[in-house]
């Protein structure tokens, strides 16, 4: 079977090999990103931000390095760990068989679908967003006070307008802004969103 060498690796693999945890070779990539991208180099060739599934179904940040970018990596470590990293790149790797080659097709057009889905999901979130904040209603929370008649002494327009805030965020909710001649840009929410808050109240 013909052979060739290894020509990238993930920072998962960089973290096996040199027996460090992910999140430490993730920052030493960065690291590494960020002096090279201050000298005016680019370095998405050699180290390509992607994201893996983890054990609890979670995405997960990881690298790609080329072999370019795992001798850059090295070259920041102690010689048995960039002797380890430097055989690992040279080593040859089988090609693979077409049994093994649509195996790995599948698995990335799994990866692709799962994106794909992830995307469709933000968008559809935005869309409603927006229609909610164009055909709903938005309300400050003194506006919706004074439509419901309650009295400037019943309550905290400060405190209701960080839990609104905060609510909003939670639930991927755009939140409004309007000018105020007194105070300026002011937040607005949606009025379920307050009723829920003053009913709390």
């Amino acid at each position: 079977m013909q052979l060739t060498t290894v020509t990238q690796m993930t920072s998962i693999e960089v973290a096996e090999i040199t027996s460090k945890r992910h999140a430490d070779v993730i920052r030493d990539i960065r690291d590494e990103i960020e002096k090279l991208t201050s000298q005016g180099i680019f370095t998405e060739r050699i180290f390509a931000l992607d994201e893996y599934i983890d054990k609890n179904n979670q995405r997960r940040p990881m690298y790609v390095l080329t072999r370019e970018g795992v001798l850059q990596l090295a070259a920041r470590y102690d010689a048995v760990v960039r002797f380890k990293l430097i055989e690992k790149v040279s080593q040859p790797a089988k090609v693979l068989s077409p049994v093994q080659q649509l195996l790995a097709q599948a698995q990335i057009l799994v990866e692709m679908d799962s994106r794909v889905g992830a995307v469709e999901q933000g968008v559809r979130r935005l869309e409603h967003n927006c229609r909610r904040t164009i055909t709903s209603n938005q309300l400050t929370v003194i506006a919706y006070a004074n439509m419901k008649g309650i009295r400037p002494d019943e309550y905290n327009s400060s405190v209701v307008g960080r839990k609104a805030t905060k609510l909003c965020k939670e639930r991927n909710i755009l939140v409004g802004k309007v000018v105020d001649s007194r105070y300026g840009l002011i937040n607005t929410y949606p009025e379920e969103v307050l009723d829920e808050i003053f009913l709390s109240e």
